[in-house]
């Protein structure tokens, strides 16, 4: 055989295997992007269950069980406005006037969601401390 022949087949050889090589990558980059989304969208979608049950525990007002399931919620995802509105509420409804005030502060700083702002801001209609009809001014 003659010498560069066997060099052109070893060049091929050489060829095929980095084909090989980069296309078990690329499969293995593809997977592991699916499954990154697949956990997140599957996280997502528990988080969101976990919100609906609160605001069903809200509704009914069993509200322990309602600020068990947002603090679970918060263990999750600690900047979810979701999660601290429904605590706020449940505060209020429990006439824990300052906490429920302290939560919305602490959601607000973690999340910068404006429907908290409105919660510790005097100025807001749905100013927290006034939103309940028994709060009186002291």
């Amino acid at each position: 055989m003659p010498e560069g022949y066997q060099e052109k087949t070893g060049t091929k050889t050489s060829r095929k295997k980095i084909r090989t090589i980069f296309a078990v990558c690329a499969i293995l980059a593809a997977a592991s992007v699916f499954g990154v989304v697949f956990f997140r969208f599957q996280a997502e979608k528990k988080l969101q269950k976990q919100l609906e049950q609160g605001r069903q525990y809200l509704e009914t007002q069993d509200y322990e069980q309602a600020l068990v399931t947002f603090y679970g919620v918060l263990d999750l995802r600690p900047e979810n406005a979701d999660a601290y509105l429904g605590i706020v509420e449940a505060k209020i409804q429990e006439e824990e006037f300052e906490q429920a005030f302290a939560d919305a502060k602490a959601g607000y700083e973690l999340s910068g969601d404006e429907r908290l702002k409105e919660k510790i801001d005097p100025s807001s209609k749905k100013f927290v401390m006034r939103s309940h009809k028994s709060f009186k001014k002291s």
